[in-house]
């Protein structure tokens, strides 16, 4: 029938049988019986030959879970005092207990026979058998810990070199490397934006015009009296453009000219003027960061004369 709450005590485990006259700690197997976990306790008694108590101590022992056995020990050693026989009785219980008649160990007799055993037999000096070419040599592989003396590593950078069993890997590595890198060939795809290749690069510098007298004005037109100006070493040769003289009204000088037929400018438009009065029709002088130098002046198209 099952228990929410019983222990058993089992056998007594020490001592036990014929023993050698030497101090000992009781101790009894106990099983837990119930559906709980439990912890036993009870007590341990020593009587000799004439029936007299000569030891009594306290059992316990730690949680044990529901069907496990355990071991309850004693609180104090006993030691006989002369060899003979001891009768042994021994109790053991938990809390809420629900079966006394399997707490009580069966009394059990003990023989004291003789003198503990002695010290064993010196070991004959073998330390040579446990050394590097012996028959029992020492090994630490599958060992934790540390050993004793510091142990200096093997020769092994070929090991992490290029092409070794153990090749040292930075690709997932973080910072910078204590030599310079040279860089593997790439393309623009590992760069962001894209940069400009040296094929492009030279077809630019030899391009007869690097860039065309229409885009500067569409760059100018674009950027406006407040948006900063085309560099004067961007401007394209004006002669080397369409060749209609109602477009290509700026000088080699970047400068502004007459004209005897006036062109169709975007408002807003400015450039250099040469100071030369008066201005073109439809031109205006503004005021502009940095200034020019005399008697070069700014000047803005806003289409009203």
């Amino acid at each position: 029938m099952s228990r929410d709450y019983d222990v058993e005590a089992l056998a007594l485990v020490t001592p036990s049988g014929t023993t050698p006259l030497q101090p000992y700690r009781p101790a009894v197997s106990v099983r837990n019986n119930g559906v709980h976990n439990a912890t036993s306790y009870g007590y341990f008694r020593i009587y000799d030959a004439a029936d007299r108590l000569i030891f009594e101590t306290n059992l316990s022992s730690s949680t044990i879970a529901p069907g496990d056995n355990g071991t309850a020990l004693g609180a104090d050693n006993w030691t006989p005092q002369a060899e003979g026989v001891y009768l042994i009785y021994a109790y053991v219980s938990c809390e809420y207990d629900q079966d006394e008649a399997n707490n009580l160990l069966q009394p059990h007799y003990v023989t004291i026979s003789g003198a503990p055993p002695g010290p064993p037999s010196p070991v004959a000096i073998h330390a040579q058998q446990h050394e590097q070419g012996g028959g029992d040599v020492i090994s630490v592989e599958g060992l934790s810990g540390i050993l004793a003396d510091p142990q200096p590593p093997e020769p092994h950078a070929a090991s992490h070199q290029a092409g070794g069993s153990d090749q040292v890997n930075v690709a997932s590595l973080t910072g910078l490397l204590a030599t310079p890198q040279t860089p593997a060939n790439h393309g623009n795809e590992h760069h962001s934006p894209a940069m400009a290749t040296s094929t492009e690069l030279t077809s630019h510098e030899n391009a007869t015009a690097a860039h065309p007298y229409a885009a500067n004005l569409a760059k100018l037109g674009s950027s406006g009296p407040e948006g900063g100006f085309v560099l004067a070493t961007e401007l394209a040769d004006p002669t080397s453009e369409s060749g209609n003289p109602n477009l290509d009204i700026l000088t080699r000088a970047h400068l502004w000219t007459q004209r005897s037929t006036t062109p169709t400018f975007p408002a807003g438009l400015t450039c250099a003027w040469d100071g030369t009065n008066p201005l073109p029709t439809g031109w205006h002088e503004v005021m502009v960061h940095p200034a020019l130098t005399i008697p070069y002046v700014w000047i803005q198209y806003t289409g009203i004369a």
